[in-house]
């Protein structure tokens, strides 16, 4: 009985061990960053509605959303008001299909306040970061 407990152990810790070895990790995220620009006439503050300003702020919410749930790297614009103004967002999807859906559904897009473009991107490096 004692052979057959000790053989049985065994086996089990092999499989074990076989399994371990063979699970998959989970698919790692792709980096994508998407580059805004304000319509051109927004560069005008007096042609800005009530609608276009909460189009915006609905936009800096899906960031704030995005940065909580671990998907947002990084959002920024510069602080330039004239037709060199842009804004990044670099964040994380599975696919550049994916990529794109985000991109291209945000709220100052649709609103139609923003223009976007979208890019396969990949942080190099990051303050803090030090691997």
């Amino acid at each position: 009985m004692k052979k057959f407990a000790l053989t049985f152990t065994t086996i089990m810790f092999l499989v074990s061990i076989s399994f371990a070895q063979t699970e998959q990790k989970p698919a790692e995220k792709k980096q994508f960053i998407y580059v805004l620009h304000i319509v051109p006439k927004f560069h005008d503050l007096k042609n800005w509605s009530d609608a276009d300003n909460k189009a915006v702020g609905e936009h800096f919410a899906r960031l704030q959303k995005m940065h909580k749930e671990g998907t947002l790297i990084l959002a920024g614009k510069t602080e330039n008001r004239d037709e060199t103004m842009f804004g990044i967002v670099i964040y994380e999807a599975d696919s550049m299909e994916k990529a794109k859906e985000i991109a291209e559904t945000d709220p100052a897009v649709v609103a139609g306040v923003m223009t976007v473009q979208i890019f396969p991107y990949k942080v190099a490096l990051l303050k803090g970061n030090t691997k």
